[in-house]
């Protein structure tokens, strides 16, 4: 193989690689609501996440910082799962404390989580 072929190849995986970076994520995300803390320092953001056919709807809730960034699921974890899409009510009792209602019939997952003041 030639230099210039060597070259040409190079720059397709190349040009590959960095486009299989830049895909967009595989499941949509939709946000219902964003409740702030009494601080205004966190949010509780409760969101569905959509991957397409082979999963069913989902109500999730996680924490978020309340400083202007993007809310990405993956870097703040739920830490209220339900299956199906469900209106969720939720208060916070002060900055460290958030209480959630689902309907008492769903089939949901809870984790407990320690907020940082």
């Amino acid at each position: 193989m030639d230099a210039f072929a060597q070259m040409n190849l190079a720059v397709t995986v190349l040009l590959t690689a960095l486009d299989l970076l830049t895909l967009p994520p595989l499941c949509g995300l939709s946000i219902y609501d964003r409740v702030p803390s009494p601080s205004g320092q966190q949010l509780a953001v409760i969101f569905g996440k959509d991957c397409g056919a082979t999963t069913g709807f989902n109500t999730q809730v996680s924490i978020f910082p309340a400083n202007g960034e993007i809310f990405y699921a993956d870097e703040y974890p739920p830490f209220v799962i339900a299956d199906g899409r469900y209106n969720v009510f939720s208060t916070w009792t002060n900055d460290a404390s958030i209480s959630v209602v689902l309907p008492s019939s769903e089939k949901c997952s809870r984790n407990s989580i320690t907020l940082e003041p």
